[in-house]
């Protein structure tokens, strides 16, 4: 249950706040419901840009020299991309949507949406990203 409070309708120069159970049929537009999910207030473990490279080097089977320059080519051109207010549509990663930006003197903080299909967050892990090259 939610409650809120309300000013109570009175005439008098003391009007008292009063708390009021919220019913569907005094319910306004301005309450928020709760999420069917969870959210964590912060990751854990962060993916670096180098356990990027190891894993991407893992995957495809590629040497690190070549692998390296891809990534941090594709990181750029990524960071380029989010800082011209370009969505990013990227399967199987998902489709990425900054919803709010805010400037500060160290730089900016974005806040975006990333949406996942089911078979993204359905896909085989230990499948090889890239046959590689002979």
């Amino acid at each position: 249950m939610f409650l809120r409070k309300t000013r109570a309708a009175t005439t008098t120069a003391a009007d008292a706040e009063i708390e009021t159970e919220i019913t569907p049929e005094t319910a306004v537009d301005d309450t928020v419901a709760t999420p069917d999910f969870e959210m964590d207030e912060e990751p854990t473990v962060f993916l670096r840009k180098k356990d990027l490279v190891d894993r991407a080097v893992e995957r495809s089977g590629l040497k690190k020299r070549d692998v390296k320059p891809a990534i941090e080519a594709a990181l750029a051109v990524l960071g380029e991309s989010i800082e011209a207010g370009e969505g990013l549509n990227l399967p199987p990663f998902g489709k990425v949507k900054v919803v709010k930006r805010k400037e500060l003197d160290r730089g900016s903080v974005l806040i975006a949406r990333i949406r996942r299909s089911e078979q993204a967050e359905k896909t085989d892990h230990d499948m090889p990203l890239a046959e590689a090259a002979e």
